[in-house]
């Protein structure tokens, strides 16, 4: 039982890579923003590879538990054209959960109207607290 398939998942580089771009882009869109505004965010992320990066049970990250095989030098920091710069001021506070779609109806022949199946996104809540810097 030790060796389950849940416990040490096959996650692919595809998979791992394009949850990882998301949350790249989801940073420099708030970094973008100013240090003011765009600090809580969610961003699609599947869990499997949240848990493998990060582990289970952390909610607190610091720069080091960000792995730089995956992650570019100065990838929590960005600069204007004239100097102007926006970084991310550690810890960052990241929630792994499920959210529910909101529900949606189908069409009978008999036009009434009956309930899809509820679906799913996995997704991260992320809050950060931005600082300016020249």
């Amino acid at each position: 039982f030790q060796n389950r398939s849940h416990n040490n998942p096959m996650i692919s580089d595809e998979a791992q890579n394009e949850c990882i771009s998301r949350l790249m882009k989801a940073i420099v869109t708030s970094l973008r923003a100013g240090s003011i505004r765009l600090n809580k965010f969610n961003v699609e992320f599947r869990l499997v590879v949240f848990r493998a990066i990060f582990g289970a049970e952390k909610t607190e990250f610091y720069k080091k538990d960000f792995p730089p095989e995956l992650f570019p030098e100065h990838w929590h920091i960005i600069y204007s054209h004239i100097g102007d710069g926006c970084q991310v001021k550690f810890p960052i506070y990241v929630r792994a959960r499920l959210k529910w779609a909101r529900q949606t109806y189908m069409k009978c022949a008999d036009g009434t109207m009956t309930p899809k199946p509820k679906t799913f996104t996995e997704i991260i809540h992320v809050t950060l607290n931005k600082i300016r810097c020249s």
